[in-house]
């Protein structure tokens, strides 16, 4: 019994040291990198688009417009801001035909830039 538990534990030593010394070899970076890769449990976050700030004009009734869909999506217990409420419709936008997007440029009051 003690022979057999004598050459386990120096088999396991002999292992360990194998082992560290070929962990030695490694970089300091590449080790960090191997326990990422073993250790990682967050999931990867999504690469978000850039996001761009700028400003427009509209009328005020419009204006108005964008305050009742942020007060419809309200009741329904989604809380949109202005910039979500406008990409929401650029997306509706993008599904017209070039027949019903011309059809709805008519419907459009052209405003001067920076006019108020």
């Amino acid at each position: 019994m003690k022979k057999n538990l004598y050459d386990t534990m120096k088999s396991s030593v002999e292992e360990e040291a194998k082992n560290v010394k070929e962990v030695k070899k490694i970089a300091l970076a590449d080790r960090f990198k191997i326990a990422d890769e073993i250790f990682d449990t967050e999931e990867k976050k999504e690469v978000q688009a850039k996001v761009i700030t700028d400003s427009f004009t509209c009328p005020e009734d419009d204006y108005k417009l964008i305050n009742e869909i942020k007060i419809k999506y309200m009741k329904l217990g989604i809380g949109y801001n202005k910039s979500e409420i406008i990409r929401l419709g650029l997306i509706k936008l993008m599904e017209l035909n070039e027949k019903e997007l011309t059809q709805l440029g008519t419907k459009i009051k052209i405003v001067k830039k920076g006019r108020k």
